[in-house]
C-alpha cells in the first residue's frame, strides 16, 4: 500500500469513528432520559395506589364506624371483641396518615365506644351535644384534604 491509498483511508475512518461515538453517545442519552421516565411513572403508580389505598380505608373505617353506632342505639356491647374490626382499621389509619387524620380518628373510635358504654344521663346528653355526624364529618374533612394533597403531588 502505497502513501496516496493509506490517505483515501482516513477519512473513511474517521467517519466510521464519528458514527460510532454518535451512536454511544445517542444510546447514552437514551438510557438516561428513559431511566428518568420510568422513575417518574414508578412514583405516579406509587403515589395513585397509596390514593387508592388510602381511601378504601378511609371508607371502611366510616363503614365499622357507622355500624358500630347502629348497633349502640339497639345494644349496649360490652364485648371488645366486637369492636376489634373498628380498631384494626384505626391502626391502618395510624400507620399511614397524617396527623390531623389520626386525631380525627381516634376521636370518632372514642365515641363509638363511649356510645357502646353504659354512662349516666347527663353523659348522654354531653355526647349529643358534639354530635356523631359533626365528627364524622371532621374526619371526612381531613381525609379528603390529605388525599387532595396526595393528588397534587401526583400531577
Amino acid at each position: 500500500m502505497n502513501n496516496s491509498e493509506s490517505y483515501q483511508l482516513y477519512p473513511q475512518i474517521i467517519t466510521g469513528c464519528f458514527t460510532i461515538i454518535g451512536a454511544i453517545t445517542i444510546g447514552i442519552l437514551n438510557y438516561f432520559t428513559n431511566k428518568s421516565v420510568k422513575s417518574k411513572e414508578w412514583e405516579f403508580s406509587c403515589r395513585k395506589e397509596e390514593i387508592s389505598s388510602r381511601t378504601k380505608i378511609y371508607s371502611d373505617f366510616l363503614c365499622e364506624i357507622n355500624t358500630f353506632i347502629l348497633v349502640s342505639m339497639k345494644e349496649k356491647t360490652g364485648d371488645t371483641q366486637k369492636l376489634s374490626s373498628m380498631f384494626n382499621y384505626y391502626s391502618q389509619i395510624e400507620l399511614v396518615s397524617e396527623t390531623k387524620v389520626i386525631e380525627k380518628a381516634k376521636i370518632l373510635c372514642g365515641y363509638v365506644l363511649d356510645c357502646n358504654t353504659n354512662f349516666t344521663n347527663q353523659q348522654k346528653h354531653d355526647k349529643k351535644e358534639k354530635g356523631f355526624y359533626k365528627l364524622k364529618q371532621e374526619f371526612i374533612e381531613a381525609a379528603k384534604d390529605e388525599l387532595s394533597e396526595l393528588k397534587k403531588l401526583s400531577n
